[in-house]
């Protein structure tokens, strides 16, 4: 637990941030509908990419909740109802592990060419 002293100067750049942030989170959830609206097919691991996530929790609550928005907005659509079938039947319980793997082998390949790069500019 922490105390917040907030003095009468502070609190107009408090109040403005938390706004400001409330405003920056809208506009990525936004934004996450929008990609799964337009994606022909946005599976998890599709949307875990596109959004560069870290953990597992965050990444598959996120993909289910923008899913749920999607589909009270979008109550007929067959794309999301199939996608939502296809999440509860489990057919995208390896997508995590799947992202988590081509994260490292991205990032161990460029790590390969970064040292191919300062070998060959160091001759």
């Amino acid at each position: 637990m922490f105390l917040l002293f907030i003095t009468p100067r502070s609190t107009n750049t408090i109040i403005t941030s938390q706004m400001s942030s409330t405003a920056d989170n809208a506009a990525y959830i936004q934004e996450q509908i929008n990609y799964l609206k337009t994606h022909t097919y946005p599976t998890p691991i599709k949307f875990f990419s596109k959004f560069g996530y870290r953990t597992e929790h965050v990444a598959i609550s996120e993909y289910n909740a923008r899913l749920e928005q999607v589909i009270q907005a979008q109550p007929q659509s067959e794309k999301f109802k199939d996608l939502r079938k296809q999440l509860k039947n489990g057919d995208f319980n390896d997508d995590w592990q799947t992202y988590v793997y081509m994260k490292k082998y991205i990032l161990k390949n460029e790590e390969e060419k970064n040292k191919e790069n300062i070998s060959s500019n160091s001759i």
